[in-house]
């Protein structure tokens, strides 16, 4: 008796798609977004100056007290990254001291 034949197999299965590539850290987000603290003064008048000057500039700028400080902050930033990105812009600008800080 001939051995059983068996039909020809159909095409071999495709191969598994490539692996994804990493993907990026998620950037860091607050609920409140984040700012650039540009200064803090015990002055009003150097509050409203700098605060004054930074919004001609196109800034989106808020003052918030802080203790015996009002401090005068940058923001419209979604993520940390982006107000990291903006500090460095403020200090190309000459101002050196800006941090960024996370907004409630």
């Amino acid at each position: 008796v001939p051995p059983e034949t068996r039909p020809p197999s159909a095409a071999p299965p495709p191969a598994p798609p490539p692996p994804a590539p990493p993907k990026a850290p998620a950037a860091t987000v607050s609920p409140g977004g984040f700012g650039v603290q540009v200064g803090a003064f015990s002055n009003a008048q150097n509050v409203q100056s700098l605060a004054a000057k930074l919004k001609t500039q196109g800034y989106t700028v808020v003052t918030r007290p802080k203790g015996a400080l009002t401090q005068v902050i940058v923001t419209g930033f979604r993520t940390r990254e982006a107000a990291l990105a903006a500090r460095e812009k403020l200090s190309a600008q000459g101002i050196a001291s800006a941090q960024v800080v996370p907004l409630e």
